[in-house]
């Protein structure tokens, strides 16, 4: 089980804020939630309320994430949102750069419906690696 005290997360597509109110219960010390839906960030910005400790930003997840730094987190969740994008290279390139060295990349390809992989966020046994599960 990965242990999320001290962890700068990203979470990339993070729509109303679910992963967030999570991330930051399991004690991520920073989450920064980046999604292109205004009305999907407002429902985010209700559900972390004033934590200090998350910021939301409103962006085209099509351009470059030019106002995140370089090595800037040590994971990124990607959750539903990979097979939305129109240039996947560009947006796993621009996940690579602000992740750390040693950052880890927590992708959710969608729309398949499966329990187990319903299941991982609370889970989180990482590496994650599609091999590793079942069907």
């Amino acid at each position: 089980m990965l242990g999320h005290a001290g962890l700068g997360v990203l979470d990339i597509g993070c729509g109303a804020g679910h992963y967030i109110a999570e991330l930051r219960a399991r004690g991520a010390a920073e989450v920064v939630g980046v999604e292109g839906s205004a009305t999907l960030l407002g429902h985010a910005r209700d559900m972390v309320g004033r934590d200090a400790a998350v910021t939301l930003h409103h962006h085209d997840l099509e351009e470059p994430l030019d106002f995140l730094s370089d090595d800037s987190f040590d994971l990124a969740v990607a959750a539903l949102v990979h097979h939305h994008s129109e240039d996947r290279t560009q947006l796993l390139a621009e996940l690579h750069r602000v992740l750390r060295p040693g950052g880890t990349l927590l992708l959710r390809r969608g729309p398949r419906r499966d329990p187990l992989r319903d299941q991982w966020l609370h889970q989180l046994v990482l590496p994650y690696d599609d091999a590793d599960l079942p069907g």
